[in-house]
């Protein structure tokens, strides 16, 4: 064969004969390429083609299928004569198939809760699906089985990915979720929207968490964990639209802030920190790195910005915070709840408490069905309070519920005892060829 000639395909269907006995090689390969196609949009293997295509491509060449250029590159136009990959497509891989298995959870798996109880409505964002699940406000039993939901909403034109705060606008009847990872969007809805409903769509930067909405300014704050940075935007903002203002500094004590409650009544902001802070991270001059903090909650004024310093702060060894990532608050009792995923527990602090204090209450135990609990919201006509598990179940217990505590009733996305993977928007892979595993970063 000359040096300009491509091997024709019956030498290319004989390097692939030969890779044979490659099992776990190919085995892993497969399961990457699976995951890939489980995260494209819609969880589709009809959509996302150029993505296909290009794992496609490597795959083949890192199997020794194919030496490049077997086809020609449609996009660059590379390799002049040669056959394109749509043409090669069935002869490699036999068509339009199904993956040999999926490693994915087509089971909701939930992370933020909000609830409108006048409105009688609850959302979940579940980014493993990337969608949002909605129910009665009163929904829920006891039963094993998944609970009937109102719908959801999920698709292309809804651009919900890796959405994790959530809150409910009970005025304009809106929704909205903010996603923290890849999307870089905020979206809204009205509450009637369904299925692949067109969000109205503000820019976030990575990072971006917890939502908290003040109808007496009609805003709504962001955090942002990765920059320790709680931003105010005008609701009904939209595009690339700037900030009203910013709260973030030395002297904030924000460090990775995730959930947030505004507070009209009292005209404060209460923010949870799990601890971490990089100064680098919003002052590009800074070069010292990153430390460590015990984990707090502090309270602001709700007009507070710039390097504002708290009003007071829940911080220390009695507080029993451990890696807090979900808030709400009982305003007609004077009590905070924060979700501590580090230690499956609910801990209950009066709202004007401050220092190294003690909580009023900690749900915890083997009969509250918490696992990783992630998201957290107060519903106070009924006086409940909902706990969203990283997982398939959410808990509504009682506003005074304490210790080892059976819930009221369950909201479950998938039957009991189903599995959940736990990986959501999965960024990188790897193989340990010891112990024949592949390793998922998500």
């Amino acid at each position: 064969m000359g040096s300009g000639e491509h091997p024709p395909i019956e030498d290319f269907n004989r390097r692939r004969r030969a890779t044979r006995g490659r099992g776990p090689a190919i085995a892993a390969t497969l399961a990457a390429l699976t995951l890939a196609v489980c995260m494209l949009p819609g969880g589709s293997i009809g959509r996302g083609t150029s993505a296909l295509r290009h794992h496609a491509r490597q795959i083949a060449q890192q199997l020794g299928l194919m030496a490049a250029p077997l086809y020609a590159d449609e996009d660059s136009g590379a390799s002049k004569g040669a056959k394109t990959f749509a043409e090669m497509a069935d002869h490699i891989f036999g068509g339009d198939i199904t993956p040999e298995r999926a490693v994915c959870d087509p089971f909701p798996e939930f992370n933020g809760v909000a609830v409108d109880p006048a409105n009688n409505l609850a959302v979940f964002t579940a980014p493993n699906v990337k969608r949002l699940v909605l129910y009665q406000s009163q929904a829920g039993s006891d039963s094993s089985q998944p609970t009937d939901s109102l719908g959801i909403i999920s698709g292309e034109a809804s651009r919900i990915s890796g959405e994790s705060g959530v809150a409910l606008d009970p005025v304009k009847h809106e929704i909205y979720a903010v996603d923290t990872d890849i999307g870089n969007t905020l979206v809204a809805f009205p509450y009637s929207a369904r299925g692949n409903a067109a969000a109205r769509i503000l820019s976030m930067p990575v990072g971006a968490y917890g939502l908290a909405i003040s109808q007496r300014y009609r805003q709504i704050a962001i955090t942002n964990e990765d920059d320790g940075v709680v931003m105010f935007f005008r609701l009904g903002a939209k595009g690339v639209e700037n900030p009203l203002r910013e709260l973030r500094g030395d002297h904030t004590q924000l460090a990775e802030p995730k959930g947030l409650f505004w507070d009209d009544q009292h005209h404060e902001l209460i923010v949870e920190n799990v601890g971490d802070i990089n100064r680098g991270k919003w002052d590009a001059d800074y070069s010292g790195g990153g430390r460590y903090n015990p984990p707090s909650i502090t309270v602001y004024s709700d007009q507070a910005k710039d390097d504002s310093a708290p009003l007071r702060k829940i911080q220390g060894s009695k507080t029993q915070l451990n890696d807090p990532v979900g808030l709400a608050v009982d305003l007609a009792h004077n009590e905070i709840y924060i979700a501590n995923i580090g230690n499956n527990s609910i801990t209950v602090y009066a709202r004007d408490g401050r220092g190294n204090v003690a909580p009023v209450r900690v749900i915890k135990g083997p009969h509250t069905n918490i696992q990783s609990p992630i998201g957290l919201a107060y519903d106070s006509v009924h006086n409940e309070l909902w706990v969203a598990n990283f997982g398939h179940t959410a808990e509504i217990f009682d506003r005074t519920a304490d210790g080892d505590a059976t819930p009221k009733r369950l909201v479950r996305s998938a039957p009991a005892g189903t599995p959940t993977v736990g990986v959501v928007l999965p960024q990188a892979l790897a193989f340990d060829s010891k112990r024949n595993q592949i390793i998922v970063g998500h």
